[in-house]
């Protein structure tokens, strides 16, 4: 089974194609009738998140544990933040802009997180929560930090999130995991 996932990448501009339009790259899954591949494990990426004393992204963060056993660390956690990925690692993070184009979306534990070069060349996507009031600046904090990134936002979603977000995001995890699961290093940017 092939899904497609989109990447950007700052060298794949192309002629007629804007460098901020993704570019997809597709992802293969596995299923019973690649035997090769039944012998390798496919090793589920962890999942580094920061959640506020609302404790939104954590409970979508436990979920996404609960769901099937992803790892999941918390980076409000000094030792955490303070630490480095051991391979590909996949964000979530929250946006908080709500109305102030002159200000940082970024929780500062992420930002610490991502001082790290090693940390920012093994991400591989981010998951953005966010607040539909916030209008133009919803999922403000995801979006930019792709943008900047060059990494894909893989999945978006609400506040907590419900149980079909969840479901929604740890399947997509499970193609990312197939992708990147037995990676230790991801491509230098």
């Amino acid at each position: 089974m092939i899904t497609v996932c989109a990447m950007w990448s700052d060298h794949s501009v192309h002629a007629g194609r804007n460098k901020s339009e993704p570019r997809l790259f597709p992802i293969r899954h596995r299923s019973v009738t690649d035997t090769a591949e039944q012998t390798d494990p496919v090793a589920q990426l962890p999942v580094y998140f920061f959640s506020s004393t609302s404790n939104l992204i954590r409970r979508f963060a436990r979920s996404l544990h609960a769901t099937d056993g992803r790892p999941v660390r918390d980076l409000s956690e000094r030792t955490v933040r303070s630490s480095e990925a051991p391979g590909p690692w996949i964000l979530l993070t929250p946006s908080y802009k709500a109305g102030n184009d002159a200000h940082a979306t970024l929780p500062a534990a992420v930002r610490t997180f991502l001082r790290s070069p090693a940390n920012r060349r093994r991400l591989v996507g981010i998951i953005g929560s966010g607040n539909r009031n916030f209008g133009d600046h919803y999922q403000a904090a995801a979006r930019e930090l792709a943008r900047v990134s060059g990494r894909p936002v893989v999945f978006e979603f609400e506040l907590a999130g419900t149980p079909e977000d969840v479901a929604e995001c740890a399947r997509i995890l499970t193609a990312f995991d197939a992708r990147f699961g037995n990676a230790p290093e991801t491509h230098d940017r």
